[in-house]
């Protein structure tokens, strides 16, 4: 019998991007995207009071069959934006700014210690990046 809190692991998400270009050289791209994993109560470790949206009790500690680690993520948001430069027919250069939320699926700040002291850690996380690229085209 399937206890009643077990949902299917369905993952769903999506992705929508802008492109502009401004010159015949130089271009922008705009990018945003999501992802959700459907995940159940019971495969994450809890118990779910829907009343009060607290967990009530834990079920499966970690590394035990059926619970998922510290790590396992519930949904992802990121968003990109960049600028690309075209000097010549051979040569790209570009620039792009990513920011990401990471949002995970246990409760990390009421369980995890460190020495018996909370450790601090929450279940979001976020990022940012800047990354730079030059390309020769032969």
């Amino acid at each position: 019998m399937i206890p009643a809190n077990y949902v299917a692991p369905v993952t769903t998400g999506g992705w929508a991007q802008l492109q502009w270009y401004w010159t015949d050289t130089v271009w922008s791209g705009f990018y945003y995207g999501q992802s959700k994993n459907n995940l159940s109560n019971l495969r994450k470790g809890t118990m779910y009071n829907p009343a009060t949206g607290t967990s009530i009790a834990t079920i499966a500690p970690y590394g035990s069959q059926g619970s998922i680690g510290t790590g396992a993520i519930e949904s992802q948001q990121e968003y990109h934006v960049n600028i690309a430069y075209d000097p010549n027919p051979a040569i790209r250069l570009g620039l792009e700014y990513s920011y990401y939320i990471t949002h995970y699926a246990r409760n990390l700040y009421d369980i995890t210690t460190i020495n018996s002291i909370p450790s601090g850690l929450t279940s979001q996380g976020t990022a940012n990046t800047i990354r730079f690229s030059a390309q020769y085209f032969f």
